[in-house]
């Protein structure tokens, strides 16, 4: 997506990374807490990493996109230029791996990030499926329990994990074959609100069951891995019926992890959808400010 104007985006979190366009030019930095880029000093490394990306560019941005989050260091930042553009997270999120790979609109989401983020309704949003095009996106679905409504993936995980206690045995590479005999645990997906909402109170039972019978740690969970892709794919078939879309961008932290990103991409391929995840692009933290450059140059390419 072109951008009309020189924009600078500066991501979200903590360590936020921020990307600059100009035209069909887009530019993205190293998170600011990599270890092989900024150093610590996140604000004052912010801004020589600005001026030195600025240099190398050539690009002098007159428009800042920011996070919803009014108090994360990426809209302060973003506060210094007039013209401004807030953007929402999964939606970032999702725009990043969709502009990376040159996807048309619309498409599909799944954003499982590891904290709640603003909606811009007064909700929060934690692992979601949208369907999206590079100016707005609707939910269809979330990734929840019904006690939390907006947790998602992360406190299934850290729930399995202080049940099951350290796990050995699990390959952490990308071979989604590497458990051919993994089965999912108990699940269910219903329709609450006009969403389809994965409630993980049966998985987690049954996951507690299989400990007490002694089932060893790691197939326990290497079936959870299989629970999260299918789920991941009927939600999508659900939603494919419904919007008539096939394309799938997977993003946000929870999909930094290779083994669940290795079991979705493959169940969703296998079913049929095209599949996409950010590959030169992180699909964390690390990315959402091009997905942030995107949305922006969309909107105002609108305007």
């Amino acid at each position: 997506m072109a951008s009309p104007r020189p924009l600078v985006a500066f991501g979200a979190g903590a360590a936020p990374a921020f990307a600059l366009a100009a035209g069909d030019r887009a530019f993205l930095a190293p998170t600011l807490d990599d270890p092989s880029g900024l150093g610590p000093g996140r604000a004052e490394a912010a801004d020589v990493a600005l001026e030195r990306l600025v240099a190398l560019a050539g690009v002098e941005p007159v428009h800042a996109v920011h996070d919803l989050d009014p108090t994360g260091p990426a809209a302060r930042q973003a506060r210094r230029w007039h013209r401004r553009t807030a953007v929402q997270h999964h939606h970032a999120h999702a725009a990043a791996v969709a502009a990376e790979h040159l996807l048309e609109p619309p498409f599909l989401a799944l954003v499982c990030d590891g904290r709640p983020a603003p909606a811009g309704d007064g909700t929060l949003w934690g692992g979601e499926l949208l369907l999206a095009t590079y100016t707005a996106c609707r939910r269809l679905g979330s990734l929840s329990r019904p006690s939390r409504p907006r947790s998602g993936l992360p406190e299934l995980y850290r729930a399995a994990a202080a049940l099951l206690g350290p796990v050995t045995g699990l390959r952490a590479d990308t071979d989604p074959e590497a458990y051919p005999e993994a089965e999912p645990l108990a699940w269910r997906l219903e329709r609450r609100d006009g969403l389809w909402v994965y409630d993980t109170t049966a998985t987690l039972r049954h996951l507690r069951e299989a400990k007490e019978a002694g089932e060893p740690p790691a197939r326990i969970a290497a079936a959870l891995h299989a629970t999260v892709a299918a789920v991941t794919v009927l939600m999508c078939e659900r939603a494919a019926d419904a919007c008539d879309v096939t394309r799938v961008c997977l993003a946000g932290d929870v999909f930094d992890q290779r083994l669940p990103l290795a079991g979705v991409l493959a169940r969703l391929t296998t079913a049929g959808f095209e599949a996409y995840a950010g590959e030169r692009v992180p699909v964390g933290c690390g990315g959402v400010g091009l997905g942030q450059a995107a949305i922006a140059a969309a909107r105002l390419s609108c305007a």
